[in-house]
């Protein structure tokens, strides 16, 4: 498994109050993993230190049980030594491992990989990094 970010910042999607961002933190806190969670309701920002066994889509359930949502973000990476349809295999199945429900989009001939995703984007970095593929 890939190294664990120190830290997160996650948009949520639905608090208006205080009282929101107070019941997605104690959602957030609750799940098994979860070292520290705080939210900050200007920014619409869940931010947390994962721990050992963190599970990132128990998060993304709880945040949605407690009636808010973690909304996909999209974004673009440009891995210049991925250069055949074996890199192509390699990248998806990298993406895939730090999360199965992302959506993905590779163009070999630009380099490009376009990831849709409710995970963190240096999480994708650094598992790419990890086999070889570093962020251009």
């Amino acid at each position: 498994m890939h190294a664990t970010p120190a830290a997160w910042a996650l948009p949520v999607a639905g608090m208006s109050c205080a009282s929101c961002s107070a019941r997605v933190e104690k959602a957030a806190r609750a799940v098994p993993g979860v070292a520290e969670a705080s939210v900050n309701l200007a920014t619409e920002t869940l931010h947390l230190v994962p721990g050992p066994g963190f599970d990132a889509l128990a998060l993304e359930r709880a945040v949605e049980q407690a009636g808010y949502a973690l909304p996909t973000q999209a974004l673009t990476i440009a891995v210049h030594d991925m250069t055949c349809g074996h890199c192509v295999k390699t990248v998806t199945a990298v993406v895939q491992q730090v999360d199965a429900q992302a959506r993905l989009q590779i163009d070999l001939p630009t380099h490009r990989v376009r990831i849709e995703s409710t995970r963190p984007a240096d999480e994708f970095e650094r598992a790419l990094a990890e086999e070889g593929y570093a962020k251009a």
